[in-house]
């Protein structure tokens, strides 16, 4: 039989999982969408700068990895 503590056992592990995955999503796509929301309102970017070459980067390993 099931018992209640272990309910809340899974329970707590599906909202640590949940709070993970929201935390990796975050951190991987903020700079992204910051960058995106700039360009949308027509701010100068420079295009050269190592940041925005870094998010290049991230962008194209996230949108191009092999599946493993």
């Amino acid at each position: 039989m099931i018992s209640t503590e272990n309910i809340n056992k899974a329970g707590r592990n599906a909202t640590v999982t949940s709070m993970i995955v929201c935390l990796g999503f975050i951190v991987c796509w903020s700079s992204n969408q910051i960058i995106y929301f700039l360009r949308f309102i027509e701010c100068d970017i420079d295009h050269t700068h190592w940041f925005y070459q870094l998010i290049g980067v991230i962008c194209l390993c996230l949108f191009f990895k092999p599946n493993v």
